[in-house]
């Protein structure tokens, strides 16, 4: 074996595996875990045999034996302090125990269902929300909400009593104005808050860019307030030479 004789390496594991998978299977290790039990043990425990460093064992059959036991118990051990650690940082979402630092932004804003955002509302942004409230008349919370539920700007005008373009203006400049506010209100928060609001002001322009529900901003706008104009309103356009 220690010349790499494939022939003496294959007496070797005729000899002893039966052994070693017998007494896997009285112990009722776990057939996947065989592998790293038995086979894995014999090849290691043979590699080093053969060093010529090693000491030689008497019984080298029970020597292989409380290998495969020993093998099989740190793999316990680390089984059992894996799942300890998982447990310590899991988080209960809904009724389901999740690790979410192991997890992406996408990967959990695809499995939140339809009613999530008001649970998973953070302190900051809540707070940040509060702030903006005081700030609008019920009609401009109303029309927010509508926004925010993709109520086609015709039918918010209807229900206000504008016209069409009247509306789609309030509502531009309404965006905006929020913007505003939210940039200047962002410089009394602490530096960790206004990252957290900058991820999502961040999101919220995606989203907007794919549904069209608000004015397109650009990174500026979300860091700085710097003032941006929606579809519509750029210069030089119809509407902003009408307004």
């Amino acid at each position: 074996m220690g010349d790499g004789d494939p022939a003496a390496w294959a007496v070797y594991e005729a000899r002893f595996r039966p052994t070693l998978e017998a007494y896997a299977r009285r112990i009722k290790i776990p057939v996947w875990d065989w592998p790293t039990c038995v086979v894995e043990v014999l090849e290691d425990e043979g590699l080093r045999l053969c060093s010529g460093e090693a000491i030689r064992p008497v019984n080298l059959a029970a020597y292989l034996i409380a290998a495969v036991r020993h093998r099989f118990l740190r793999l316990r051990r680390a089984e059992s302090c894996r799942r300890k650690h998982y447990d310590a940082a899991a988080e209960d979402c809904r009724g389901e125990w999740v690790v979410s630092a192991l997890c992406s932004e996408e990967a959990i804003r695809t499995s939140r269902g339809a009613d999530i955002d008001a649970t998973l509302a953070s302190n900051t942004l809540r707070r940040l929300a509060n702030e903006l409230r005081e700030g609008l008349t019920n009609e401009e919370e109303s029309i927010l909400v509508w926004v925010s539920e993709r109520v086609p700007h015709s039918q918010i005008a209807k229900w206000v009593g504008m016209s069409y373009e009247a509306c789609s203006k309030r509502i531009w400049r309404l965006c905006r104005r929020l913007r505003l506010e939210t940039s200047a209100r962002r410089a009394t928060y602490s530096i960790g808050e206004q990252n957290e609001i900058d991820r999502f002001m961040r999101r919220a322009v995606g989203l907007a860019r794919l549904t069209g529900t608000v004015p397109a901003m650009g990174r500026s706008d979300v860091l700085t307030g710097t003032e941006a104009h929606g579809p519509g309103l750029q210069q030089g356009s119809p509407a902003s030479r009408a307004g």
